[in-house]
């Protein structure tokens, strides 16, 4: 019980901070965030709810007309809990377009990946 309301209270926070981070950082009119989350595998379910907690947030920025009158553009890609498709994963998002920044749910495959 611990661990999920700190997970929760850590997502919220991290979400909240990179939004902080697109007032002073990106200058295009689209800021792409990017995300590596676990949609399949063994810890799918974790994956998802992190996804639709981050997706429901971003909503509602984008209601309240984005950042500085800039739209948010939010970029998923699943990991799977295995830290070569996580790295596959990140090279996509850096390849597709200039990201802001990138996030990743608490799973230890991806940052095994990006070290």
């Amino acid at each position: 019980m611990f661990s999920s309301k700190f997970n929760a209270t850590g997502t919220a926070a991290g979400i909240k901070c990179l939004l902080a981070l697109a007032c002073y950082g990106a200058l295009a009119a689209d800021l792409v965030i990017g995300s590596l989350l676990d949609l399949s595998g063994p810890i799918a379910s974790l994956g998802t709810h992190f996804r639709n907690g981050t997706q429901m947030r971003f909503d509602e920025e984008k209601a309240r007309g984005g950042i500085h009158g800039r739209k948010l553009k939010l970029l998923i890609e699943d990991t799977a809990y295995d830290s070569r498709k996580a790295l596959l994963a990140a090279q996509k998002l850096i390849r597709r377009c200039s990201l802001l920044t990138c996030f990743s749910d608490t799973a230890l495959q991806p940052h095994r990946a990006r070290c």
